[in-house]
């Protein structure tokens, strides 16, 4: 299979009031989608810039590589989506001008960028016919600006709107992994704009004892197969940790400390609701009553008590 592959630049509703820089770079491709989220507050009088791409960083608008560039007009909240090509006038209006954005509620914008052609959506509608452009090419380490621009041809106001959930995805098929997934777990779905990442097996339900996963399950399928927990005893001085998501349950030394002259004398009990195990003083010695010591036998004060647990 094939999907679409995707970068999440944003998640996460954000206020912008500056300009900032994704702090990463992406690589572009001649066909792609560039999708978010915006909620406006405000009208303001000079151009805002809500996110913008670009080949060089230079001066966007003499090179032509707003690849793309999306600003708010002055005195409206109309957008205007511009698509960069190879060359000077490569730069084409996708629209100029869209209808007005509603303030205070959240829209969706995408523009979808595909062969010669770039569509511009708002909340799942085209705004605009597809417009004609110039080719495009592959760019490497892009750096992705939002709430301001490269260019200073034209004066910009703090954007002051709220964006989220913006995504760059390139409109070429990459296949889908199909090496397996680690123990535990099972691949997800590889379509769309869904990567086949690997996914955690869910606990299982309705089963009278615990259990864990004992490999990983079938593509798409959460059948990840699985065992009972070992709930025995250990050997003497061990006690039983409990049972993960992916590993069973092993013995480990008890964690309590005894005195000297004294060994553990059986396992901890219950095996997995505890980390102490019993002791008994060595022969020979017995338990001091007031400190727990185990001291010679014979010793002033000393006396037989027995196993502590």
């Amino acid at each position: 299979g094939y999907y679409v592959d995707r970068t999440w630049l944003l998640q996460g509703p954000q206020l912008i009031t500056s300009h900032l820089v994704v702090p990463f770079l992406i690589d572009t491709s001649p066909d792609y989608e560039l999708s978010f989220d915006v909620k406006l507050s405000t009208i303001s009088a000079n151009w805002r810039h809500l996110v913008g791409l670009t080949a060089t960083y230079l001066d966007c608008c003499s090179y032509g590589d707003r690849i793309p560039h999306i600003a708010i007009h002055p005195l409206s909240t109309a957008l205007r989506v511009v698509v960069g090509g190879k060359d000077g006038d490569g730069n084409k209006m996708c629209p100029f001008r869209t209808p007005p954005l509603p303030i205070g509620f959240w829209n969706r914008v995408s523009v979808k960028v595909t062969g010669l052609y770039a569509i511009t959506y708002i909340n799942g509608t085209a705004i605009s016919d597809a417009c004609l452009l110039r080719p495009r090419d592959y760019h490497e380490s892009v750096r992705v600006d939002i709430g301001g621009e490269v260019s200073s041809v034209e004066a910009v106001d703090s954007l002051g709107a709220l964006l989220d959930n913006v995504s760059y995805s390139r409109l070429h098929c990459a296949s889908c992994p199909t090496s397996a997934c680690a123990q535990g777990y099972y691949r997800g779905p590889c379509r769309g704009y869904r990567d086949g990442t690997c996914q955690k097996c869910t606990a299982l339900q309705n089963l009278s004892y615990p259990t864990y996963f004992t490999g990983s399950g079938s593509p798409e399928q959460n059948d990840c197969p699985y065992a009972a927990c070992n709930m025995s005893s250990c050997e003497v001085g061990e006690y039983r940790k409990e049972c993960g998501h992916d590993y069973p349950a092993t013995c480990a030394t008890c964690l309590n400390t005894i005195p000297a002259y004294s060994s553990f004398s059986g396992p901890a009990d219950p095996p997995t609701n505890s980390t102490s195990c019993p002791y008994a003083c060595w022969s020979g010695f017995y338990r001091e009553p007031n400190s727990e010591a185990c001291i010679p036998d014979g010793a002033v004060g000393g006396g037989q008590f027995g196993n502590i647990s």
